[in-house]
């Protein structure tokens, strides 16, 4: 018998075997390309249908999807289900996601109820694996009855070098069958500069997994690059598009077709959210500017103080860490083949800018070097030349020592005793000396970056927490509003079990929080906060709060003319101080390396603009517990603070 199971193992394996005997000698030049979906016969949005299922007693139809690309290497991916209850009664209804089939390493689970003759439209998030495929097998149940739905979510292994890219669009402007796949072809026309270190995968190898999936590919040894790489492109209509910012982290850029109708209010928040956080939000079109300028938190970015490019109606512009982009000098729908490229160069130049300005906050590989250079805990390697000499003890007393202890008592039944009781107590002290070496609390180090803009009053941060719990610490992290949480891959490469439960309020559990184990992940914040650093101008000198929550270890200030003034000590949470004039520039450049300290590596602007600052604080009022208490130490928090463009320091 045929089944779907059997059908992803033969398909895998082919995959696997294409791949090694196509596979080229050597890696791709330093061109952007693309790899889309496969071209159909009529026009493509999602390139894979949706999934259905029914529990027949139940009453319950099921149908499952997933717009998103079908390669993907970093952060959380949306899985979206939509419950229809045909009975006369309400259903309660569980779902239980898995990775592949038979691997409850990472899971996710849900429960819903769902009223009589109602539909239920549920949007879940999943992680993305940075080595396998990351499709995800469906488990529903109603009233004792169990159903599946399998293969959803990205089913392709990962590549790193491929920059998953999505086209949004309304129904009107459904792109043409092929469409994509040339866009791409228009965009590695033209590379970029200030690509960031990525690698590059060798072919891969076939292994197979014993745990029943069968054979799969896997990456081989990869190979340093800072100049390879490309771009998959994906239409997605817009009423695909989530209200939540989570599922937008496995993506690098988003483009909106500015000729059409604009995704809702909601979806354009948690657009920008991720754009501040590092994403690239490109409005493209002949309508873009305009477009970009009727969304008001779009709009607050589009400065000339802010901006990075700019060509005719092509820009640029900084948003937080991350990238705005009008590309208004031709609609990419004109592109048909790749020789209409040279006269749409502005703008394929324009978002390849755009795509390379983040710093990834979901570790994807391009950065990888960055996010390692962020020191972890210190004080957790265990004390082995200790250890050795307790062994060595141990070996004595067990032996020797007990032997003649043992002979001059002239009772040699004692070894039944002596033995394991010494072999107990040596145990117990070794493990207790290893515990206490490393502690029994929980302590953590962090490392933020906080866009603070008080202008729409809004904070986004990206924290990297690298967090040692002694003891049980909790049942997991459980973010407040506007925050998420994306596991970071530990020095083995792997990052262990990962469980999202939905149930009860998200909570991420697993080895999202271990036991004796250093984890490290990135926070994502972004949330509104009334913190701000108020400023009064005294002729040539500017006087400041502090209202940021936390004392202000060093501050760099530039003003709307682009003056600089920097503090000339500690300034206490809620204190005033008179900041001191720097002609120089190169001077207080100085100051602002000296200020952001380690987290430079990860910031995507290391120059301020006119009318910002930047402070590191000692601590930080805009990172989130997540419901776990821990002692922090050596951590560094950094506020890249944006002031009102009238005013500024003037």
């Amino acid at each position: 018998m045929i089944t779907l199971r059997s059908l992803s193992r033969v398909a895998a394996f082919a995959f696997a075997l294409a791949s090694i005997q196509g596979a080229p000698a050597s890696a791709a030049p330093a061109q952007l390309t693309v790899v889309a979906p496969q071209a159909t016969g009529a026009p493509t949005s999602s390139h894979r249908p949706p999934m259905s299922a029914t529990l027949t007693d139940a009453q319950v139809d099921v149908v499952a999807w997933s717009a998103w690309p079908e390669m993907l290497y970093q952060g959380l991916q949306p899985l979206v289900f939509e419950l229809t209850n045909r009975s006369e009664d309400e259903r309660t209804i569980d779902l239980s996601l898995a990775r592949g089939w038979g691997d409850d390493r990472w899971t996710v689970e849900e429960s819903v109820t769902v009223a009589a003759g109602a539909r239920e439209r549920l949007e879940l998030f999943a992680p993305v694996a940075r080595s396998y495929d990351s499709a995800y097998t469906a488990t529903i149940r109603s009233r004792g009855e169990t159903t599946y739905i399998n293969n959803l979510g990205a089913n392709q292994p990962p590549n790193p070098t491929v920059w998953p890219v999505i086209y949004v669009h309304t129904a009107a402007r459904t792109p043409q069958a092929g469409a994509v796949e040339v866009w791409g072809a228009a965009l590695g026309s033209i590379t970029p500069e200030g690509l960031p270190h990525q690698e590059t995968p060798e072919p891969p190898m076939v292994r197979v997994h014993m745990g029943g999936v069968g054979p799969m590919p896997i990456p081989a040894a990869t190979t340093a690059t800072s100049s390879a790489w490309s771009v998959a492109v994906t239409a997605v209509p817009v009423e695909e598009l989530p209200a939540r910012f989570e599922p937008y982290t496995s993506l690098k850029g988003v483009i909106l077709d500015a000729q059409g109708a604009l995704p809702r209010s909601d979806v354009l928040d948690a657009l920008l959210a991720w754009t501040r956080l590092g994403g690239c939000l490109v409005f493209q079109g002949p309508e873009a500017r305009a477009k970009a300028l009727a969304v008001p938190g779009a709009a607050a970015w589009i400065e000339e103080r802010f901006l990075l490019s700019a060509s005719g109606a092509d820009a640029v512009y900084a948003c937080g860490q991350g990238a705005l982009v009008l590309a208004g000098s031709a609609d990419v729908q004109t592109v048909q083949t790749i020789a209409d490229a040279p006269r749409h160069a502005s703008a394929i130049e324009t978002i390849g800018r755009g795509l390379v300005h983040g710093v990834s906050f979901a570790s994807s590989p391009q950065h990888e070097v960055e996010l390692a250079s962020l020191p972890g805990l210190s004080g957790l390697d265990l004390p082995y030349r200790a250890l050795t000499l307790l062994l060595v003890l141990f070996a004595i007393v067990i032996g020797p020592v007990n032997l003649i202890v043992v002979q001059k008592l002239k009772r040699p039944a004692l070894l039944l005793v002596t033995v394991p009781l010494i072999a107990l107590v040596f145990s117990v002290g070794l493990f207790a000396y290893g515990a206490v070496s490393q502690g029994l609390g929980t302590r953590a180090r962090s490392h933020s970056i906080t866009w603070l803009d008080q202008r729409t009053h809004g904070a986004t941060t990206l924290e990297v927490r690298s967090l040692f719990a002694g003891m049980p610490a909790g049942d997991g992290w459980r973010p407040g509003p506007g925050v998420a949480c994306v596991a970071l891959p530990h020095r083995s490469g792997s990052t262990g079990q990962l469980r999202l439960d939905f149930r009860e309020g998200l909570a991420y559990t697993g080895d999202y929080l271990p036991v004796r184990r250093e984890v490290r992940e990135a926070f994502l914040v972004d949330r509104a906060a009334r913190a701000r650093l108020s400023l009064t101008r005294n002729g040539e000198r500017i006087t400041v709060e502090n209202g940021l929550g936390a004392g202000i270890a060093s501050l760099v200030l530039r003003d709307a003319d682009g003056d600089w003034h920097v503090s000339t000590g500690r300034i206490d949470a809620g204190a005033r101080a008179e900041l001191e004039p720097v002609t120089a520039a190169n001077l207080a450049m100085d100051r602002v390396h000296e200020t952001l300290a380690s987290v430079e590596a990860v910031a995507s602007v290391t120059d301020p603009f006119t009318g910002t600052y930047v402070a590191r604080l000692e601590a930080s009022a805009f990172v989130d517990a997540c419901g776990v208490e821990y002692a922090e130490e050596e951590s560094v928090h950094v506020v890249f603070g944006v002031l009102e463009s009238e005013g500024g320091g003037r």
